[in-house]
């Protein structure tokens, strides 16, 4: 392929794949297609699920074009690589200073399919398609701070190759890494004779697998206890399985039109980070009128996640769905404690999970548990001033729906 049609083809597949990534396409379930193309992270996420999903399909022409042409789609449609190669044009005169850095990228992709056996794929969240996708999760507005850390992994590597041009896609990217090592097997497969650069590139196979499985099981014993069980979008796995499925590619966070969820800063222990967390805000969201809260009829997070860390379910599915259960404190309670007649939390309700009990002569709130969903629409409307009176409570999720939907 001649400089003029690669360069065109990779300008774009960049302008395609930041389109999927702002999720301006639609439907909105096109925004999983760019991190679903990475064989490497559907591997591992069939490895920790110990299942396959109709999904793995995307990953299928990427995988094939490795084993024909290697790193072919790292040097012709990579958004990452793109970005990479353009400002790494800032100081072509440095180019090749990355040599002597050791060759890190193997290493990272192997380390990652050995912790999927043990449910926890080590650095899963350095695949280029999902910094890619990260950066653009995060540039929602307002800005908030803890959603702009995802977009914190791009602009990394494309300083790393304003200071060393080309070290990211040579020495550290575990998705080019992988390429090459199936372009590697797709050349030994016809060939008739196994030679030693196939035999020293199953050993390393062997090593590197074998001590991510080592190291993702010491990261899960003694880094995945949780202080404390986090709320999660509906429809995500059971916590077990959370931190090893999720890609951080940040399509949850940015689907969300309430904006509650957020990438996890340690709330869920360490294997956890920016994994999502679902934060319900006292009074109103980010808009006039607009609730910071899981609106009944909303399921866009569901139909953005490319691993299904979180499943894929209908809106009356979604409704039967608890990530929550709302608790009344009784003595910051207006009808409570303040015998004032209040019953807000009760009147914005869309399960009818709230009912009354006279005390004092007033209407007072109580939640029914078996109807209540944790939405936190009575948390975001309960005019109690420093701290709201009915607070949503996370509850443990679990396994819902089956494995195999698209």
């Amino acid at each position: 392929m001649n400089y003029r049609k690669r360069i065109f083809l990779r300008a774009a597949f960049l302008i395609a794949s930041v389109l999927l990534a702002t999720q301006i396409l639609a439907p909105r379930r096109t925004a999983s297609i760019l991190p679903a193309l990475s064989p490497l992270a559907a591997l591992c996420a069939a490895i920790t699920r110990g299942t396959a999903r109709w999904s793995l399909i995307a990953a299928v022409p990427l995988l094939l074009t490795a084993l024909v042409k290697g790193r072919w789609f790292c040097f012709h449609l990579c958004p990452t690589g793109s970005l990479a190669e353009l400002v790494g044009r800032l100081r072509r005169k440095h180019r090749g200073r990355f040599k002597g850095f050791p060759n890190l990228g193997p290493w990272v992709a192997m380390l990652g399919v050995g912790g999927s056996f043990v449910g926890y794929p080590l650095f899963i969240w350095l695949d280029p398609l999902s910094l890619f996708s990260g950066f653009f999760s995060a540039l929602r507005f307002p800005l908030i701070l803890g959603s702009s850390a995802m977009g914190v992994g791009l602009v990394i590597v494309l300083l790393l190759n304003v200071v060393r041009p080309n070290l990211w896609c040579e020495r550290l990217c575990p998705l080019g890494a992988a390429q090459k090592m199936l372009g590697r097997f797709g050349k030994w497969l016809g060939s008739p004779k196994i030679d030693t650069t196939s035999t020293g590139l199953a050993r390393r196979g062997f090593l590197g697998i074998g001590g991510g499985t080592l190291v993702g099981w010491t990261a899960r014993r003694y880094l995945g206890r949780a202080p404390k069980v986090v709320m999660r979008p509906p429809g995500s796995v059971e916590e077990s399985k959370l931190a090893g499925l999720c890609q951080r590619c940040g399509n949850c966070v940015r689907a969300c039109p309430t904006r509650i969820i957020f990438p996890d800063f340690g709330q869920s222990g360490a294997i956890g980070l920016l994994t999502p967390v679902v934060r319900v805000a006292h009074k109103y969201g980010f808009g006039a009128g607009q609730m910071a809260c899981c609106e009944a009829d909303c399921n866009e997070c569901n139909k953005v996640c490319p691993t299904g860390a979180i499943r894929r379910l209908a809106l009356d599915e979604k409704r039967d769905v608890a990530i929550g259960i709302a608790r009344v404190n009784r003595l910051q309670c207006l009808a409570w404690s303040g015998h004032e007649f209040c019953l807000e939390c009760k009147s914005v309700c869309p399960y009818d999970a709230i009912e009354e009990e006279e005390h004092n002569g007033v209407a007072c709130p109580i939640v029914d548990a078996e109807l209540c969903r944790g939405c936190g629409k009575c948390q975001c409307v309960c005019p109690a001033t420093q701290k709201a009176a009915i607070v949503v409570h996370a509850v443990p999720q679990t396994s819902l729906v089956s494995d195999f939907q698209f």
